[in-house]
This record gives C-alpha cells, sequence and structure tokens, in this order.
C-alpha cells in the first residue's frame, strides 16, 4: 500500500484527534431506522415542519446533518463495493495505520464494529420484523448478556420498534460476540422468521479478538443476583402463587402495601412474574424471595433451580454493576472514513483546490473537507450556500454510492433530528481551538 495515503487530510489532523469530530455520539447512536424517518419519511410535505419556511440555521443544520451522517454512509459503501473482501476487511488490511491515525476510542468502535457485524447488518431488519422485549428479552437476561435492570430502560420506550433498537443497542455495548447468543435465542423463540434466523447465520466472519478495557473493580452483583438472572425466563414462564409470595415479602419489609398494585396490573401472569422479580435488588431481598417460595411446595421446583445453579466469575464480571463498557456509535464519523478511504484507494489531497470538472476520489474528498470545515465555523447558511452545497455534495455522494446508499436530504429535518446535530456542533464549535482549521 502507498504510503501516499498517510498523507491525507493533513489539514484537518487534529481533528483525527478530537472526539466530537470521529465518534458522534449523539447523532450516530440514533438507530438506522430512526434516521430513515427524517431521511425522507418523516419528512413528508404534508406536515407541518415541511411546510415552514426554513431559517438559516435550519439550512446550517441541514447540510452538517448531510456531511455528519450521509457522507460517511456513502464512503462506506463506496469502501464495501470497492475493496476486495468489502469495509470490514478493509479496516482488518488497515488497522496498523488505522491505530496510529486514529483516536483511541475510535479505532475501539472500528474493533468493536468488526465484532458485532453481523448485528450491524441485520439491525434494521430485526428491529422492524422481530418482538424482542417479551420471551426474547426473558432468555437474553437468562444468558447473563442482558441485566434484568435494562427491562426498565426497554420498556420505558411505547414503540415495538423502539424497544427492539434498545434491546440491540443494549447489546452492541457488550464486548462480547453477543450475536451468537441472540441468534439461540431467536431460534427458541416463535417471533422470529425462519429466513432471517438463516440469512444471519449464513452470514460467517471471523471476529477480531476484543479484549474489554472494562476494569472489575468488585463482584458487588454476587451469586444471587447471577443464580436470579439465569433462572429469569424459568421464573417468568413457571412461578405460581405470586399473591402468596407478595405478601410474605411485604410482611417481610422486602416490598411495599403499594407495590402490589404495581405488579398486578397488567393482569397477565408472564408480566406480573417479571414485574416482582424486578423487586428483587439485594442480597437479602433474594434471601426473602427464597423463603417466600419455600412457603409453597408448588414452588419448589424453582426453588432447587435457583439454589443449584452453576455461577461463574466471568458471570459475575459480566453483570457487575461497576463494570464500564465503552458507549458505542453506531457508525464511524467523518474524519475516520475519510482517513479509511485514503488508505484504501492509496490517495493523496491536494492543498490546492481543484478545477471544476475534477472527478477524481482526492478532489472529492477535498470538497469535502472543505466543506466539512466550513460548517464547523460558520453560524447560519443562506438559501445559495445551501443549495451549492446540496448540488456539489450530491453529486459525490453519487459517484460514491450511484443511487444504492443514502441520498442527500433536501428537506427540512424533523425537530428531534435537529436538537441532535445542534448539540454535534455546538461541540465541534467549543473545540476549534484544537482545530487546524484554514
Amino acid at each position: 500500500m502507498a504510503e501516499a495515503g498517510e498523507d491525507v487530510v493533513q489539514a484537518v489532523d487534529e481533528a483525527d484527534k478530537d472526539p466530537y469530530l470521529n465518534s458522534q455520539a449523539d447523532l450516530t447512536s440514533m438507530s438506522r431506522s430512526e434516521t430513515a424517518e427524517f431521511e425522507g419519511r418523516s419528512t413528508l410535505m404534508g406536515s407541518t415542519e415541511a411546510q415552514s419556511i426554513p431559517t438559516e440555521e435550519d439550512y446550517l443544520l441541514q447540510a452538517a446533518f448531510n456531511i455528519l451522517y450521509t457522507v460517511p454512509r456513502a464512503i462506506e459503501h463506496f469502501i464495501d463495493r470497492e475493496y476486495k473482501g468489502g469495509f470490514i476487511k478493509a479496516i482488518r488490511d488497515h488497522k496498523d495505520k488505522l491505530k496510529a491515525r486514529l483516536k483511541t476510542e475510535e479505532w475501539d468502535l472500528l474493533t468493536k464494529l468488526i465484532v458485532h457485524h453481523r448485528l450491524y447488518h441485520f439491525y434494521d431488519q430485526i428491529i422492524q420484523d422481530t418482538i424482542l422485549d417479551n420471551e426474547v428479552l426473558d432468555l437474553l437476561i437468562s444468558r447473563c448478556i442482558l441485566r434484568k435492570e435494562d427491562r426498565a430502560e426497554i420498556e420505558h420506550h411505547p414503540r415495538q420498534s423502539d424497544r427492539n433498537k434498545c434491546i440491540l443497542d443494549l447489546l452492541i455495548q457488550r464486548p462480547e460476540d453477543s450475536c451468537n447468543v441472540l441468534l439461540e435465542v431467536l431460534k427458541e423463540s416463535p417471533t422470529c422468521s425462519t429466513d432471517l434466523i438463516e440469512c444471519i447465520e449464513s452470514q460467517q466472519f471471523s471476529h477480531l479478538k476484543v479484549v474489554s478495557q472494562s476494569k472489575v473493580k468488585s463482584c458487588i452483583t454476587g451469586f444471587h443476583s447471577v443464580r436470579l438472572q439465569k433462572n429469569y425466563h424459568n421464573l417468568t414462564q413457571n412461578l405460581t402463587n405470586t399473591e402468596s409470595i407478595i405478601d410474605s415479602l411485604i410482611s417481610k419489609g422486602v416490598l411495599d402495601p403499594d407495590d402490589r398494585a404495581e405488579i398486578n396490573s397488567t393482569g397477565v401472569q408472564a408480566k406480573i412474574n417479571r414485574k416482582l422479580i424486578d423487586k428483587i435488588r439485594s442480597k437479602q431481598d433474594y434471601l426473602c424471595f427464597v423463603e417466600a417460595l419455600q412457603e409453597d411446595h408448588t414452588n419448589s421446583k424453582i426453588v432447587s433451580d435457583l439454589e443449584s445453579m452453576d455461577v461463574t466469575q466471568d458471570e459475575l464480571n459480566l453483570l457487575d454493576t461497576e463494570t464500564t463498557v465503552p458507549q458505542l456509535t453506531n457508525r464511524p464519523g467523518f474524519q475516520t472514513m475519510v482517513t479509511l478511504v485514503s488508505m484504501v484507494k492509496a490517495v493523496q489531497v491536494s492543498d490546492t483546490e481543484p478545477e471544476s470538472n475534477d472527478t477524481r476520489l482526492a478532489a472529492d474528498l477535498y470538497i469535502l473537507q472543505s466543506w466539512y470545515k466550513r460548517i464547523i465555523k460558520i453560524t447560519t447558511m443562506d438559501s445559495h450556500q445551501y443549495q451549492q452545497f446540496v448540488q456539489t455534495v450530491k453529486e459525490i455522494v453519487v459517484r460514491f454510492d450511484g443511487n444504492n446508499g443514502p441520498g442527500v436530504e433536501e428537506t427540512s429535518l424533523n425537530t428531534g433530528t435537529n436538537k441532535h446535530v445542534q448539540k454535534i456542533l455546538n461541540g465541534l464549535k467549543g473545540n476549534l481551538s484544537n482545530l487546524n482549521l484554514c
């Protein structure tokens, strides 16, 4: 590989070291299903937002969205198509140069992207075509890949697709290859089509070994919590006579009388069981719970299952609430993708502006970087500037990706997306002193 690729983006080398530029956490942590909404579906001209006259701030945020989200995705698709072996192999083959050029957090993202590639690959399809928050979630908790405390965060979302997305995002945050665990669980559940399962199974990737940067301070979780989790699916499906268990736990001070109404609110036994189990939070709660089960012979098998469950040190570490698992974004950011494509194609970007009819990759990268730097520095963008941006960037994106990838957005973004983009821009502008912007 020619060394010329290492000289690319010299004008913004410092940007490669900036966490805001690389991770763009608040933008790319949104699911692709969410971005699909503001890539056309949620911005139909019949909506009130779409009918309003865009302001200069709106134009700037729209341009920023395209340069921060659409352009990196187009470059990713370009690499996936042009590089033999695809995007993931490109990362592997250039890992030494990437590690030297990128900030540690961004390289960690690329490493984990390889590990979780199958989850990313089927992300949208899993979100739209499955139900993950009932039995599947019970099984994931029982496999100790998720924590029972995660259910509260998942159930906070009102829509099924959002709950599915939350579960996938939590799985992606795990340092392990959680796709294999999910696949095993989906096979046990009637909510996933066999076609999807076969597609996931057919994607065979040799994953890089990822060493978790988590530091386990102590086994705060404890044997009782792991036993409760590993029996979570068993408990939700088979726990009976919950009224007497609730009575016993109230008498022991584990529950308050008001907890009864909350636990019984759904009227569905499996959901009642889940809510009851979620109230068992400490070792003392667990001991009282086991005592309450022992008082009723119908639950004797569950008591035996709980007390006989083997617990490994790895399981204790995995569920330790003090373990810090790095938060991941969904995809790499602008600077990372420009750096990677420069290495893959061995291009060097000139310090001078290319001719208007120059359609080489080096010229396209120069233009994209120029817009990227300009958008970071300015506070507003008028209609003429915006139209110039759209025309230029759309032509480049088409050269990168044809008509198969994310198109350049030209209609107004929804309010929620505007807030995400504005937050990112504020972070970028707040770090201007660290950037070598011309």
